[in-house]
């Protein structure tokens, strides 16, 4: 990339701009349904119009013989059109066959995705199902397509993850939010690939159809299947459920279960909720690990690369594919193919990239606060870390070459060193504060000012816990007593001082209560915040220094581990 583009906001990241075109179209697609004829009459325009477009496009660039500036905004509209076209796909066209047998009650065969659980009625058991076969009298009809059923407990309970079984039940379109900003069970099931809910009151096992896993399903339960693994030791080590244990599961599996309303509320109030929901801190914490074991078995860097691959890939099935999870592995996966085919890594083209796939995907991701926050927050590290870590710097040593005085070399660089990590972790903190800010105040109503020096103390405890965690579960497999040994003695101590750490930082002195900002501020704040980029964006005479400035000075190059954290003032990422 040339000088003049490293020098510019986006430089030749066009992929970046495009994946904010298919965004905007999702989200205009989402704000007003559309139907088959209107999407038809839409269609033709469209395709007229990016004809006529790419005509005036390419006169335009033979006459200037600058063809990028125009064909960006010509490929904007298509990924625009593109997002508008993928809404319409998954409502229309994906579920197809299931639509048409909505409104009569049919027999169907399926089998369960997932174990039953309690519904929020606490009267019936609520599972997911894939269907792969009806039933219209006497003739079967393969068909395709995942549902939420619900049943009685006393027919339900005996299910499992994978059993067959055959049902009579009408499908129900799920409701829509009553009212703008309103919860919508309907976006809640497409978020999950499902298309409609239905009530079965007698369920029979179906044990002679053929419904084989498919590679998604049997990745899952692989990772189901070590998620328990990791819970039992845990429940085995500590002996009973306790606020440290409950702790522990949030921060490997992000497991809230266990968690009393007095500790979750605690977390939620400070800020620092962010630990409990596995994300890309977390992912961090894993690949910075698994680095650190392959120097110290002096594994080659490429042989490094490609074991961290399946490793992540099975971490994120074990944390069950949540967005925040999937966005920070698809990150680091690029990442890591990047450096295989000796590529040089860019953070935002990265983010970009997961974004567009789960989008691809699945649309309806756009409305999951774990998807907005999660994206929003590293977006937030990544343009704001390092110029605020500049900017931090002028303001607390405008020498940073010169030692403290009547203090010894050794202790001069402890002190140093602690205060570029002090630095580094606040600029984490204001820069994810800065991206999730509109999603915060429109979720939580709340602002912690507290958070941004309970994080300072939060991190390198929870990464102490994340990685001995792991650590615990593997010795738990060789040797349970052991197990329980660094369960009493290594790992209650940090998680009962970030316990600690929640309650105090959750105090209402910390807390700023907020109105919920419409909708319509949000392209107000991004226009904000980049004018606060503008403002932090560091002279190209403080880039050049090569003093203490030194390991943050390329403000287009961010380290691909240092990319990863997510840190928000609240809810799950």
């Amino acid at each position: 990339m040339s000088e003049h583009h490293k020098n510019t906001f986006l430089g030749r990241r066009y992929f970046s701009v495009l994946t904010l075109a298919f965004v905007i179209g999702i989200y205009f697609a989402l704000r007003f349904p559309i139907s088959k004829v209107f999407f038809t009459d839409f269609l033709q325009i469209s395709l007229l119009l990016l004809g006529a477009l790419f005509l005036l496009c390419s006169l335009a660039g033979l006459m200037t013989r600058s063809f990028s500036g125009f064909f960006l905004i010509w490929f904007m509209l298509l990924f625009c059109i593109l997002g508008i076209f993928r809404i319409y796909v998954f409502d229309s066209l994906q579920y197809a066959d299931l639509m048409a047998q909505a409104s009569t009650v049919c027999r169907y065969d399926g089998m369960l995705t997932e174990d039953p659980t309690p519904s929020s009625t606490q009267k019936t058991l609520g599972f997911s199902v894939r269907i792969f076969a009806m039933h219209e009298g006497t003739e079967e009809k393969p068909i395709q397509g995942s549902i939420k059923l619900y049943a009685d407990p006393a027919s339900a309970a005996a299910l499992k993850r994978g059993d067959r079984i055959t049902f009579t039940a009408k499908l129900q379109n799920p409701e829509t939010a009553p009212y703008p900003g309103g919860y919508s069970y309907h976006d809640a099931l497409r978020r999950q690939n499902l298309c409609f809910s239905a009530y079965a009151k007698e369920l029979a096992p179906c044990p002679e159809k053929d419904c084989p896993y498919t590679f998604t399903e049997r990745l899952q339960g692989l990772g189901l299947t070590i998620q328990k693994s990791i819970l039992n030791a845990i429940d085995q080590s500590f002996g009973s459920v306790t606020e440290e244990s409950a702790l522990l599961k949030g921060i490997l599996m992000g497991i809230r279960d266990d968690f009393t309303p007095e500790q979750y509320q605690s977390f939620a109030d400070s800020g620092l909720i962010h630990i409990t929901a596995v994300s890309g801190m977390h992912v961090m914490f894993l690949s910075s690990f698994l680095f650190f074991l392959s120097r110290a078995l002096r594994l080659k860097k490429r042989i490094a690369n490609l074991c961290l691959i399946p490793v992540l890939i099975l971490f994120a099935a074990a944390t069950a594919f949540t967005p925040s999870v999937c966005r920070s592995v698809i990150m680091m996966l690029l990442f890591l193919l990047s450096m295989l085919v000796q590529k040089e890594p860019d953070s935002l083209t990265s983010l970009s990239a997961a974004a567009f796939l789960l989008l691809l995907i699945n649309p309806y991701t756009l409305t999951s606060y774990s998807f907005l926050l999660s994206f929003s927050s590293t977006l937030g590290i990544l343009l704001f870390a390092t110029p605020l870590t500049l900017s931090f710097k002028h303001l607390f040593h405008k020498t940073p070459s010169a030692a403290p005085q009547g203090i010894a070399p050794p202790l001069a660089r402890i002190a140093a060193g602690a205060k570029e990590q002090v630095l580094a972790s606040v600029s984490m903190s204001v820069a994810s504060n800065i991206g999730v800010g509109y999603f915060s105040a429109r979720f939580f109503q709340r602002i912690n000012w507290g958070s941004l020096f309970a994080n300072i103390a939060i991190l390198p405890l929870g990464a102490y816990s994340f990685v001995l965690g792991l650590i615990h579960w593997v010795v738990y497999l060789l040797c349970p007593p052991l197990a329980r040994l660094i369960a009493a003695f290594l790992l209650r101590p940090p998680l009962f001082l970030m316990n600690q750490i929640a309650k105090f930082f959750s105090n209402d002195l910390f807390l700023i209560p907020i109105s919920v900002p419409p909708e319509s501020f949000l392209p107000v704040y991004g226009i904000l915040c980049l004018i606060l980029l503008i403002a932090l964006r560091p002279a190209p005479s403080d880039r050049n220094k090569t003093s203490a400035f030194t390991e943050t000075a390329n403000y287009d190059k961010i380290e691909p581990l240092s990319t990863n954290t997510t840190t928000h003032p609240g809810g799950r990422i």
